[in-house]
């Protein structure tokens, strides 16, 4: 008889990647889905550039709602003064309340300085700089 175990050693496995997965992984701050989502992308040669936005994209909006939740703001008037919507605005909500914002400050001046890497140092492998700045990302998450 042929049992489950059976067909996970014989067959391998694909994990699919949907459209919103590589923002859930850095909002989430899963590390593994990351950098497995991001292979993918320098497989498909996704511009780091684009990467990197979305990154920034997500740290400055965290810091946004970080900001807005420390001033007593509801989460319906955070989505009416940052203009998004309200469900993702309860999802970084979620995820702000875990961070301190000092060491979301600190995520988007890393992402800066990346910025920068990527701008000035032709020749270099810009898939590169984006490992570093996810690693160094997690270590941010760490700062109180």
């Amino acid at each position: 008889a042929v049992t489950k175990d059976d067909i996970r050693f014989v067959c391998c496995s694909n994990k699919e990647i949907d459209t919103f997965d590589f923002s859930n992984a850095v909002l989430s701050g899963s590390t593994d889905r990351i950098f497995y989502i991001l292979s993918d992308m320098k497989l498909k040669k996704a511009p780091p550039e684009m990467i990197l936005g979305s990154i920034m994209s997500i740290y400055s909006d965290l810091l946004s709602v970080k900001l807005c939740t420390e001033s007593g703001k509801s989460k319906k008037d955070i989505s009416l003064s940052l203009g998004m919507h309200e469900y993702k605005v309860g999802l970084y909500m979620q995820r702000a309340e875990k961070l301190s914002t000092k060491s979301l400050e600190i995520a988007i001046k890393l992402c800066h300085e990346t910025d920068i890497s990527l701008k000035t140092f032709l020749g270099s492998d810009p898939y590169s700089n984006i490992d570093i700045l996810i690693t160094k990302l997690f270590l941010a998450g760490k700062v109180k």
